[in-house]
């Protein structure tokens, strides 16, 4: 049973804040005026040991002034964490390219967004069991994390942990944990229902879904390397950025059952020729099949109400493309990028066309639309793309 003491502690933000004052050690490292909080650990530092006492991690405290896209790291090798920590806030070890390992006392409960992303050389962490919250993308690009295993307490993972971990090649999960499932090393929630995670260290060519499972969960396949999917119908929905990034997968079919698929879900699916959309689809959303450059075959649904901003960007090797006389909005620069799209045919029921519709297409570009739908023809003349055709 959770103490009072705990309750208090959990409540302690992990967000620097004006009130929290200042106290800096000798080594330079700041924590707030009650020592609660450890704030910001200076980057040259290689070994420290975190005041007996203190409750909590803030965001970015090991990397609070770093540019990690710049290449900017902190120097800590070592870090000794005290069992009076409770929480360990967002990014707090973000770029912390020279830890190796970590030990997470026991007393931890809370691991926020993004907390050992980037940190390359860390190839062992252990999660205790009273740990029941892991954040957003915690363990991105930890490119040396080979096996991860979540113990029982655990209750909550938000979307796709370990994303770009590209040698882990297991997740396993305890027994005990009423939350979570691993079936072959690749992770699920309890009930199967919903895929979580796909380790990208996995080499088969082949994945089957299973059956039971009706949610892919938001960057589930992020940037896996199988080369088939097998979806049964019974699925429902494809998350954000489930697919992204999936350079081997040529060929996907969306089964009838499903009725949403998010923004990005196939965003950089380099290789991806043909694909077969749901007819229970009614909205292709933002950024969905943006930078498919292999893209030429494409079955819309005549469920469709909508193209999203971006939809098919920089799909190079569309040469036509049939918009369903059920669509009422195109999104801005759905169709950007597309130099090689040579023909289009624009239903009546369009009502709305974003700018930049056709920004960096073809010049002989041949575009069909009714001559009554003077809207729309009026928008195209003024934008100056491809040929108006009645």
């Amino acid at each position: 049973m959770e103490n009072t003491q705990d309750s208090l502690d959990l409540n302690i933000s992990t967000i620097v804040e004006y009130d929290d004052g200042e106290w800096i050690d000798k080594y330079g490292v700041k924590y707030s005026a009650n020592r609660k909080k450890l704030i910001e650990v200076p980057s040259e530092i290689e070994f420290y040991n975190i005041k007996v006492g203190t409750c909590v991690i803030c965001d970015d405290a090991f990397s609070r002034n770093l540019n990690i896209s710049d290449n900017e790291h902190s120097e800590i090798e070592q870090i000794t964490i005290p069992s009076s920590i409770i929480k360990i806030g967002n990014y707090a070890f973000s770029g912390c390219n020279k830890l190796k390992s970590i030990i997470i006392p026991d007393s931890v409960k809370i691991i926020g967004d993004g907390t050992f992303s980037f940190c390359e050389n860390l190839t062992n962490i252990i999660i205790p069991n009273s740990v029941i919250s892991i954040g957003h993308f915690t363990f991105r690009g930890c490119i040396k994390l080979e096996t991860f295993f979540i113990p029982h307490s655990v209750k909550l993972l938000e979307n796709n942990p370990f994303i770009d971990c590209v040698k882990l090649e297991e997740i396993s999960v305890s027994e005990n944990n009423e939350y979570y499932k691993s079936i072959d090393g690749v992770l699920y929630d309890n009930s199967i229902k919903t895929i979580i995670s796909y380790p990208l260290g996995k080499r088969e060519e082949r994945f089957n879904l299973p059956a039971t499972v009706c949610k892919i969960g938001d960057s589930a396949f992020y940037n896996v390397r199988f080369s088939y999917i097998k979806i049964l119908f019974g699925l429902l929905e494809i998350g954000d950025s489930a697919f992204f990034g999936c350079n081997n997968l040529k060929i996907i079919n969306i089964p009838n059952s499903v009725t949403k698929i998010g923004e990005s879900s196939f965003c950089n699916c380099n290789n991806l020729s043909t694909i077969f959309i749901s007819e229970s689809i009614k909205i292709i959303p933002k950024d969905a099949f943006l930078f498919c450059r292999e893209l030429k075959k494409i079955e819309l649904p005549y469920s469709l109400v909508e193209i999203g901003e971006s939809a098919f960007g920089s799909c190079s090797s569309l040469t036509s493309f049939e918009i369903p006389d059920t669509t009422k909005t195109v999104g801005e620069a759905a169709f950007y990028g597309c130099y090689n799209l040579k023909y289009i045919d624009i239903p009546d029921s369009v009502t709305f066309f974003g700018e930049f519709a056709f920004q960096d297409c073809s010049d002989s570009l041949n575009i069909y639309i009714s001559s009554r739908n003077k809207y729309l023809r009026n928008r195209l003349n003024e934008s100056g793309y491809g040929h108006l055709i009645s």
